[in-house]
């Protein structure tokens, strides 16, 4: 009884963290939305701009790939 208490435990703050970092991952999406939109508008900062962009797209790539394993392992770790 006191397992399953820390395995549902376990899995409420996974759940917590998804919910955080899905909120990260939405803001640096905003944020390449704006790099994108301002490496148009100032060409004397494209390669800048253009570079914070494709590092944001990066960061969403690699964090959508961990989001997905991070919640594979916790649902797989509480069915057992």
């Amino acid at each position: 009884r006191e397992t399953k208490k820390k395995y549902e435990a376990i899995l409420q703050f996974s759940r917590n963290l998804a919910i955080h970092f899905s909120n990260i991952m939405q803001s640096q999406r905003y944020l390449t939305d704006t790099f994108a939109d301002l490496a148009q508008k100032s060409p004397e900062l494209i390669t800048e701009f253009t570079s914070n962009a494709e590092t944001q797209r990066h960061l969403i790539k690699h964090g959508e790939h961990l989001l997905s394993n991070h919640f594979l392992t916790f649902h797989l770790i509480i069915k057992h």
